[in-house]
């Protein structure tokens, strides 16, 4: 039973890992795109903006990767 629950718990750190670096990862670019000065100025609704797409894209990417995994677990024990 505690192996499972270590699993849980390695599974969320992932998730929250991928979600901040995809967050942080969108925040940094979105603030670095805007050369023009002020009209390419980000705003704070912009950068939240980023950050949640970020963050929604690495839980993706999380989800597809451990559906994954568990794929090839499945071939592999056949």
């Amino acid at each position: 039973m505690i192996k499972k629950e270590e699993n849980v718990q390695m599974k969320l750190i992932k998730l929250i890992t991928k979600v901040g670096i995809g967050a942080g990862a969108a925040v940094i670019a979105v603030t670095a795109l805007p050369i023009a000065g002020a009209v390419g100025a980000i705003t704070a609704t912009g950068a939240a903006v980023a950050a949640i797409v970020g963050g929604v894209a690495g839980a993706i990417d999380q989800v597809n990767e451990e559906k994954k995994e568990k794929r090839e677990i499945k071939e592999n024990s056949k």
